[in-house]
C-alpha cells in the first residue's frame, strides 16, 4: 500500500462570480455553507486540502488594485470569508489565479452579437461547421470561449498584469494557503490554442497548418513567473502547474491542446509545455508539482496518468518525485453521471448514482497502491460537492436539497495516506 495520497475539494468558483449578500439566496459549494452541513465532517475527516479558484475578473473589475471598483465588493468578500473560514477549520488551500479580465485581455469594448460572434472565430468556436450554420440562422449558437479566457496580449512576464495579481494573491493569502496553481486547463479553457493561420481565406483559418500552440508557451512564462514571485516571499509554498485538461477528444486541435500521448497526434500540450519551458531555461526544483485532470481515468478506466508520468521522465521534467519518477498531483476530477451512463448504456438515474458511487471508489482505491495508475500520484480531487452546474457532484443539486449520493460514502470512506517528506524521497516501486 502507498504511503502518500491527498485527497482535495474543488469548490470552484461561483461563490465568486454569483455572489450574495448574507440575507440572499443559497450559492452552491460556497465553503462558509458546505462547512455547516450535517454531512461536512464526514467529509472533512478524509479530504485535508481544498481548491479555490481566485476569479481575478470578478474582483479586479478595473485596472486599479482589487476592491477598488464597486463591483469588487461581493467577489472580494466572498474570496476573503471561503480563504479565511478554511484556514480556520486547518484546511491546506491550493489558491489558482483564475481567468483574465477585460481590460486585461484588451477586450472591453467589443459588444454582444455580431461582434462577439465574429470576433477570432476560429479559436473560440470548436467547429467550422457549426459556427457557419449559426450564423446563417440554421441552428442555435453552439457556444463559444468566453471573453474572460482571452490571454493578455501584454503576456504573463514580471511586470504585467497577471504577475501584478498573483503578488497580490500572496500577499493577502500568503499566510493562509499550501500551494498556488498558476493555471487551470489552459490546454482546453483558454484561447488562442495556436498562432495563427497567414492566409485571407476565412476557412483556413480554422485549420492547424503552420502554426504552433502558443498557449503552452504563455503557461511556461507563468511558470517562470510565478517561481520568481514566489522566491522573492520566502519559498513558502507548493508550486503547481499546469491543471491540464484531460480531453480525448483530437479533432479540435485549435480549440484544444491534447495533454497526454495519443497514438494519432505526434504532439501534445505536455510535449509542447516542457519544449517551452527548456527553451527558457527553466528547471523545476522539489517545490514544483506537474498539475493534470483526471476525469477519463476514472470514468472510463483509463491510465493516462501513467503515459503522463513517462512523458515528464523522459521529457526532462525535474520537479518533485515519488515513487521513482516525476510526482504529480490531479488537481480536479470527478465521476459524471453522463458518462456513467455512456459507459454503462443505462438511462437509469439510481443505476447511473450507484456507478458513480463504485466506479469512484475503484478509481480513489487504485491510488492506494505504488504501482501502474497508482505511482507517483500524491492527490487526488473531487469537483465540487453540490451538482449544480457541473454533474460530478457527491450531492444532488442545491437547488433540489443537496440530497447524498452514494459517491458522498465512497469518497469519505476511503482515507488520506500522508508520509512524511523523508519517506516519500526513500520510497519506491512495489514489485
Amino acid at each position: 500500500m502507498s504511503t502518500y495520497l491527498r485527497k482535495c475539494l474543488d469548490i470552484a468558483p461561483t461563490a465568486q462570480t454569483q455572489p450574495a449578500p448574507p440575507s440572499g439566496p443559497f450559492v452552491a459549494n460556497d465553503y462558509r455553507n458546505l462547512r455547516l452541513q450535517s454531512w461536512w465532517p464526514g467529509l472533512r475527516a478524509t479530504t485535508s486540502y481544498l481548491r479555490v479558484l481566485a476569479d481575478w475578473p470578478s474582483v479586479q473589475n478595473s485596472s486599479d488594485p482589487p476592491g477598488s471598483h464597486p463591483k469588487d465588493e461581493w467577489p472580494l468578500a466572498a474570496l476573503d470569508g471561503q480563504i479565511e473560514a478554511a484556514h480556520s477549520d486547518g484546511m491546506k488551500i491550493i489558491l489558482l489565479p483564475y481567468r483574465y479580465p477585460r481590460w486585461a485581455n484588451e477586450t472591453t469594448g467589443i459588444p454582444g452579437g455580431p461582434p462577439d460572434w465574429d470576433f477570432h472565430p476560429w479559436d473560440r468556436f470548436a467547429r467550422l461547421a457549426d459556427y457557419l450554420a449559426f450564423r446563417a440562422g440554421t441552428r442555435i449558437n453552439p457556444g463559444s470561449k468566453a471573453w474572460e479566457y482571452g490571454t493578455p496580449p501584454e503576456g504573463f512576464g514580471p511586470g504585467t498584469a497577471w504577475a501584478g495579481y498573483v503578488a497580490w494573491l500572496l500577499d493577502r493569502y500568503g499566510d493562509r494557503i499550501a500551494a498556488l496553481e498558476v493555471v487551470n486547463e489552459p490546454n482546453l479553457q483558454l484561447w488562442p490554442q495556436r498562432s495563427q493561420v497567414e492566409t485571407d481565406v476565412f476557412d483556413t483559418k480554422w485549420g492547424v497548418g503552420d502554426t504552433r500552440p502558443v498557449v503552452a508557451e504563455h503557461v511556461a512564462e507563468m511558470i517562470e513567473t510565478a517561481d520568481v514571485l514566489c522566491r522573492a516571499r520566502g519559498d513558502r509554498w507548493d508550486l503547481l502547474a499546469p491543471g491540464c485538461s484531460d480531453s480525448e477528444t483530437v479533432t479540435l486541435q485549435r480549440y484544444q491542446t491534447i495533454a497526454h500521448p495519443n497514438p494519432t497526434l505526434t504532439e501534445t500540450f505536455t510535449g509542447a509545455l516542457l519544449a517551452a519551458l527548456k527553451s527558457r531555461g527553466f528547471a523545476a526544483d522539489e517545490r514544483w508539482v506537474w498539475a493534470y485532470h483526471n476525469y477519463t481515468d476514472f470514468e472510463r478506466d483509463r491510465r493516462h496518468v501513467v503515459d503522463l508520468r513517462q512523458l515528464l521522465e523522459s521529457g526532462g521534467w525535474s520537479g518533485r518525485r515519488l515513487d521513482g519518477g516525476p510526482e504529480v498531483w490531479c488537481t480536479e476530477g470527478g465521476v459524471r453521471l453522463t458518462a456513467m451512463g455512456s459507459r454503462f448504456a443505462t438511462t437509469n438515474e439510481g443505476e447511473r448514482r450507484n456507478l458513480q458511487a463504485r466506479v469512484m471508489t475503484e478509481g480513489l482505491s487504485r491510488h492506494h497502491y505504488a504501482k501502474g495508475a497508482g505511482a507517483g500520484v500524491g492527490m487526488i480531487t473531487q469537483y465540487t460537492t453540490y451538482a449544480d452546474g457541473f454533474n460530478s457532484g457527491v450531492l444532488e443539486t442545491a437547488a433540489s436539497g443537496g440530497v447524498p449520493r452514494p459517491a458522498l460514502a465512497a469518497w469519505c470512506n476511503v482515507p488520506e495516506y500522508v508520509a512524511s517528506p523523508v519517506q516519500r524521497a526513500a520510497w519506491r516501486p512495489q514489485p
